[in-house]
């Protein structure tokens, strides 16, 4: 099979998702952006809100018919959510699970043959919320620890394949997400964020790695006693 040199990256027109296009691109692959914004330096956009299943049934059917054998996708597109549980809406609980849950799931299994066929690392950013609780974010953890459940599912599904399936679960980064958290729902300045660019470095070079060599789950802390240089 022909060298897949494409990469699909969701929510690449913001945060993490932006800087893994940058780094993408510098490594020599044609990168998708799928989001509702445009990212100039992409080589295509696909324009869809990802909260809306006509959003999901869009992204999904442009993504098929792209030409080139897709080398990874990158679940990467994602909003934070600040309610305890007394409090919860069920606007707000549909908005959080549609992005960050319900559309990673539904446009895999749309894609599901076609990433087979092409080998294609499915790449889902989670977040350390789906692995412990923080206090003030329910709504956050819970559709994050439902994507982690997920991704152990999909990582069988695909384990006969050629595919890998990669878990990300950093801490807070240093994106525009990062300022929307009020001062009471964690602890924001007490320790440096983590770089959206150096972790979308660190993407790229796993996904690069040579296909005999599996990383199943990245979890990445804040480290409490780093100084930032």
């Amino acid at each position: 099979m022909k060298e897949a040199k494409t990469v699909i990256v969701t929510g690449g027109s913001d945060g993490l998702g932006k800087a893994l296009v940058d780094s993408l691109i510098a490594s020599g692959f044609a990168v998708v952006n799928v989001s509702r914004r445009k990212n100039d330096k992409a080589h295509i956009n696909i324009l869809s809100d990802l909260s809306t299943p006509a959003g999901i049934k869009n992204a999904t059917k442009s993504i098929l018919k792209i030409d080139s054998s897709i080398k990874a996708i990158i679940y990467s597109a994602g909003v934070l959510s600040f309610s305890d549980v007394g409090s919860l809406q069920d606007a707000e609980y549909e908005r959080v699970f549609n992005i960050n849950t319900k559309a990673p799931m539904l446009m895999t299994g749309e894609l599901l043959d076609r990433l087979k066929s092409d080998e294609t690392d499915v790449v889902i950013i989670n977040s350390v919320a789906g692995l412990q609780s923080y206090p003030a974010q329910v709504l956050y953890n819970s559709s994050k620890a439902a994507l982690h459940s997920y991704t152990k599912d999909l990582r069988e599904t695909l384990s006969s394949t050629p595919c890998r399936v990669i878990g990300v679960y950093p801490g807070m980064l240093d994106t525009d997400m990062a300022q929307k958290i009020p001062d009471g729902a964690m602890p924001k300045s007490k320790h440096p964020a983590i770089s959206p660019t150096e972790l979308a470095d660190y993407i790229v070079y796993t996904i690069n790695l040579s296909k005999v060599m599996e990383v199943s789950d990245i979890v990445i802390h804040r480290k409490k006693s780093s100084r930032q240089t």
